[in-house]
């Protein structure tokens, strides 16, 4: 086990103060964003552990306001990323369509979608990379006899 020394509370909030002041507006930039979430959630968990000791009251070395100010900060780019990240996690692969003739269409009792409408949602598969498949629908008829198949 190696020992490495660990930034003590007073370093946090001066790399805190130093890196991230409150009089910037937002915090730019995608590696400084992920610096500050992870550096303002030691301090959340530093304070955490220190807030159960007598003397540190009166010592927390920023105000309660700007303290409220990055936890604000904190919290709406925690979500920002927890947010990118499901969506990376949510990404699709594969589309299943039915056989559905009548879904082609372009007039009559069986228009029920456009052509212009599943070619769109073929081209944007193929630019993105996803693959589909069809899959036949229970009671196919026709397209479910031995004979023909």
């Amino acid at each position: 086990m190696e020992d490495k020394p660990h930034p003590g509370y007073v370093d946090m909030i001066d790399e805190l103060t130093a890196k991230f002041p409150l009089s910037e507006p937002q915090i730019v930039g995608e590696q400084n964003q992920k610096d500050f979430i992870a550096l303002f959630g030691a301090i959340l968990r530093m304070r955490n552990l220190l807030s159960s000791f007598d003397e540190f009251k009166g010592h927390e070395l920023i105000s309660e306001r700007d303290l409220q100010d990055y936890l604000g900060r904190y919290q709406d780019l925690r979500d920002e990323w927890r947010r990118k990240r499901e969506d990376k996690d949510a990404d699709v692969d594969m589309l299943m369509f039915s056989i559905n003739p009548a879904y082609d269409y372009h007039e009559g009792a069986y228009a029920i979608g456009s052509v212009d409408e599943r070619s769109g949602i073929y081209r944007r598969c193929e630019a993105e990379n996803i693959g589909i498949t069809v899959m036949k629908p229970f009671s196919g008829g026709q397209l479910l006899n031995a004979h023909t198949n």
